[in-house]
């Protein structure tokens, strides 16, 4: 077990897939094990075995929240947008929570062709939060693409005025 989540710690997804089988054998409960093999699902494709896996790593808010979200990527790439929307609303948790649901729905939206509903979801995470990187960066490309760029331009204005000269920004 230690082996397997130094393997996680590191990086080393690779290593930490094979030692999650072995972590999952002597206990099958395991979330953050459950969740690296359905990452690795994920990653080959194998939607409906991710979303299985995904599905039994949740147990608590962080874990909740991650598995959540990847099994609603899952869906998404199975084909199901609307309804990995549609689970990923309904988690319910700490305060913090919608903004992640807001940015992932929104995403998934937004690939799915569902422009007016990606741009809702953008538009309450940036409420929620208009100082995180990849809402900013979200909201931000969204209205480029669906409204005009001055409305872009000043989200990452305020931005930079929160945090001056960011690379990714600039």
């Amino acid at each position: 077990a230690r082996a397997f989540i130094s393997s996680v710690a590191e990086g080393d997804i690779d290593g930490a897939v094979k030692l999650a089988g072995r972590v999952l054998a002597a206990d099958k409960s395991n979330r953050v094990a459950r969740l690296v093999i359905g990452v690795h699902d994920l990653k080959l494709k194998k939607y409906a075995a991710a979303q299985a896996s995904f599905d039994k790593s949740v147990r608590g808010p962080i874990t909740d929240l991650v598995g959540t979200l990847l099994s609603g990527w899952a869906a998404y790439g199975a084909g199901h947008g609307r309804a990995a929307v549609a689970n990923i609303d309904k988690l319910t948790g700490p305060a913090w929570y919608p903004i992640f649901k807001d940015l992932h729905a929104g995403m998934i939206d937004e690939l799915s062709g569902r422009q007016k509903d990606a741009g809702m979801r953008f538009a309450r995470a940036y409420k929620l939060d208009d100082s995180m990187l990849r809402v900013v960066q979200a909201y931000a490309h969204w209205l480029s693409i669906n409204k005009d760029d001055k409305a872009a331009e000043a989200v990452y204005e305020t931005f930079d005025k929160k945090l001056p000269r960011h690379p990714l920004v600039e």
